[in-house]
């Protein structure tokens, strides 16, 4: 007799067919390296005056190159050097454009022509042993304004380029490099900077017809005067320089009286400005790592609001009419693009879309702001990015540590966070003190204490987050690169027992043998911040992780570019060789044609992927 119950079961196995799929869609599997690597790089838009089009460095082909986005909406790709390029100027006629771009990532840079009518490119500096890069073009297009170094590598002063003749005149000498050129709309005066650490300095004004310099002291000691840019009318000069609370403020030059004035916002810091008609100015204001755009229609009022604080805003460019702002933005779980604000509408408008298909930001995890108390009540603030494919806690976490020291961790997208997110880690990014962006009293915290208070910063900040429940004790990696490399090595060195694995990228494990290789470059640099090898070598022989590099137990593996002159592949190599004599051999993976960070597609991808599967593997983490 039949069984009038079989449909039924037919249905539930139908149901059960369902739910499973269902189960299946709603765990989506992880992005990789390999796609959240090819997000692509916009940097230095720049309106082309008379037309609708704009400039752009752009790494879509793979590399850093320019880009042309046409009224159209069209991408035109320029440039097929295959080499880091930077540092767009456009003449004001709209002709013709100059850039930098150095080989294999050396920092040896020539400067470039882009003929914007034929579009042809000429190289226009060939100076095998200098270095020439800063470069503006003057307000008649006749002449560059750049900074080279003729006579100390990396120690550069200002020169003049005349693009009829091809003579380079030099218009500042001395040991104390001088850098920033800024034209005067009349085309008769630069401004620059003369610093040799680049947080102490003086503002020089060039009179080009009698060479005249004049110098303009900060209105305080242990201050900067950085010039932006010479008002439409010629009659002042905008530049930012730290107010009484240490905070990069908005700062008007009266050129006949040279009476210096701070206006605007005395809270956090401007990190661009620029000048609209008349009186009218655009800046950029930086709050605990997120920035805004803001406006003064007159220095004695309040700034006006014109985007709050989301996300990080850079690379401000304003064209000729001064309706329409353009800039690169981005947060934590939307990647750079170019965007315009229309002054007169009040709209922004997104004009480059390049999210690779089949990635979803809303699968991204977002930047959390944290404010921490460390060890000695120092306050910390920083960023956490929590995984969201694990609902496991405490996570496996890795502290990603930005470099500089004076660098800062921002709410912006991280190719390599992400990845690191998706593999499961909770990732912190903490600004230690020795940060940009919290005042100059927090920013000289770290000022010959290199490896002390900083590296404290960091055990404090991710003990908060142990006893929070969100990371697990036993599963903690650390990474950087540059000072964020240093930093790793000297915590895995001076707190064995606290990290399971550290990835670092051309860090400096011996500060006497890094200030001997690039004194000529960063001595000035390195007495501000850490003091002398001679005066102070009690200090260096303590806060180099080389002297320690016995009590590391945890494993390691090390990044570096050949063509580093920043941190050279020789401090890489000696981390290796120590290591390699205890028994304690690190993994090594050297990139032949890259500098000082890595700009190139496929060698970002494969550092992002070699370093999530070694966390993976050292801290005992699932495969994607």
């Amino acid at each position: 007799m039949k069984t009038k119950s079989f449909p039924t079961f037919q249905f539930i196995g139908f149901l059960v067919l369902v739910l499973l799929i269902y189960s299946c869609q709603s765990e989506p599997i992880p992005y990789t390296a390999e796609q959240l690597s090819k997000v692509q790089s916009f940097a230095n838009p720049k309106f082309i005056p008379n037309s609708s089009e704009i400039l752009y460095i752009n790494d879509e082909s793979g590399n850093l190159e320019l880009w042309k986005l046409l009224e159209s909406g069209e991408k035109q790709k320029i440039t097929g050097l295959n080499q880091r390029i930077s540092n767009i100027q456009v003449s004001r006629d709209g002709k013709f454009a100059v850039f930098a771009a150095d080989s294999g990532g050396n920092e040896r840079f020539d400067l470039f022509r882009y003929d914007i009518v034929s579009r042809q490119i000429e190289k226009i500096t060939r100076t095998s042993n200098i270095s020439e890069t800063g470069a503006r073009i003057s307000p008649d297009g006749t002449k560059i304004a750049l900074e080279a170094d003729p006579q100390i590598p990396f120690r550069p002063q200002i020169c003049i380029l005349d693009l009829k003749t091809n003579k380079m005149t030099q218009v500042s000498k001395g040991e104390i490099p001088v850098s920033g050129p800024i034209w005067s709309n009349d085309g008769k005066m630069l401004a620059a900077v003369i610093s040799g650490d680049g947080q102490i300095g003086k503002l020089l004004l060039i009179h080009l017809a009698s060479q005249i310099i004049d110098t303009i002291n900060p209105l305080s000691k242990n201050n900067i005067i950085i010039p932006l840019e010479f008002s439409p009318d010629n009659s002042s000069l905008l530049c930012t320089s730290k107010n009484d609370d240490g905070f990069n403020q908005l700062t008007i030059i009266d050129l006949k009286t040279y009476n210096i004035k701070l206006i605007g916002p005395k809270k956090w810091d401007i990190i661009d400005a620029k000048w609209g008609n008349k009186s009218d100015i655009y800046f950029v204001h930086l709050i605990s790592g997120r920035t805004g755009i803001y406006y003064l229609n007159n220095p004695e009022t309040k700034a006006v609001e014109v985007m709050p604080p989301n996300g990080l805003i850079f690379h401000m460019d304003i064209n000729q009419d001064a309706t329409n702002l353009v800039f690169t933005k981005q947060d934590g779980c939307h990647p750079n693009e170019l965007f315009c604000f229309d002054l007169k509408k009040n709209t922004l408008r997104q004009l480059t879309h390049s999210l690779p298909l089949g990635i979803d930001p809303e699968r991204l995890s977002q930047a959390e702001h944290f404010m921490v108390k460390s060890f000695d009540s120092t306050v910390i603030e920083g960023f956490y990015f929590e995984p969201k494919n694990i609902t496991n806690k405490p996570f496996p976490a890795i502290i990603q540590v930005h470099g500089g020291p004076s660098d800062l961790d921002v709410d912006d997208f991280d190719a390599m966070t992400q990845t690191l997110s998706q593999a499961g880690f909770l990732i912190l990014k903490i600004n230690y003190r020795g940060s940009y962006g919290y005042g100059k009293a927090f920013e000289d915290l770290n000022n010959k204490d290199w490896g002390g208070g900083d590296r404290k910063d960091l055990r404090a900040v991710t003990e908060y987050f142990i006893k929070q429940g969100l990371i697990d004790r036993n599963r903690i990696g650390i990474t950087g690169g540059s000072y964020g490399g240093y930093m790793t090595l000297i915590a895995m060195t001076k707190d064995p027992d606290f990290y399971g694995a550290g990835a670092e990228a051309y860090g400096m494990p011996d500060l006497v043998y890094d200030y001997n290789l690039c004194k000529d470059r960063f001595g000035l640099w390195y007495e501000t911040e850490m003091g002398n090898p001679t005066r102070d070598s009690a200090l260096f022989a303590d806060r180099s992780p080389i002297n320690f590099l016995d009590k590391l137990r945890a494993p390691l593996i090390i990044f570096q570019g050949a063509n580093d002159s920043n941190v050279p592949k020789k401090e890489s190599d000696l981390v290796f060789s120590v290591l390699t004599k205890y028994g304690n051999e690190p993994e090594y993976i050297v990139y032949q044609d890259e500098g000082h960070g890595f700009t190139k597609r496929a060698n970002i991808n494969d550092w992002i992927q070699k370093t999530a599967e070694f966390f993976q593997k050292k801290l005992k983490v699932n495969d994607f």
